[in-house]
């Protein structure tokens, strides 16, 4: 995400606020302002997050992503580890600086998810 839609989308909430008294129970806006820390702001303050991700069309209809067996959107989450879905085990590590978390494949490549982005 551009540095500059990630610096508009609060205040222009946080303005709507402060005109209305109360925030849109759906704002909508385009995929360069779906990210983490958007979406944090939107369930905060009990908005329904419609805005769309960056990878959104390719998580989305890539054959060869979706196809991976550790696509992120086919595990299943175990305590704090995922299972594939040829049930191979995804071993949680640690939540690193960007807000992710960080497991072990079988190979032993990592991969980082973000749980608040799966929901």
């Amino acid at each position: 995400m551009s540095l500059g839609l990630s610096k508009t989308f609060i205040p222009f909430l946080e303005g709507y606020n402060k005109r209305y008294s109360f925030y849109p129970k759906y704002p909508v806006a385009d995929s360069g302002y779906g990210g983490l820390m958007n979406y944090r702001y939107l369930s905060l303050n009990e908005m329904e997050i419609y805005t769309k991700y960056n990878m959104y069309t390719k998580d989305t209809s890539d054959k060869k992503r979706m196809s991976d067996p550790y696509f992120t959107f086919n595990l299943i989450k175990k305590g704090n580890n995922y299972i594939a879905p040829n049930g191979d085990k995804l071993k949680y590590l640690y939540h690193n600086n960007r807000g992710n978390d960080v497991y072990e494949l079988p190979s032993g490549k990592h991969k980082e998810i973000n749980d608040e982005n799966l929901g």
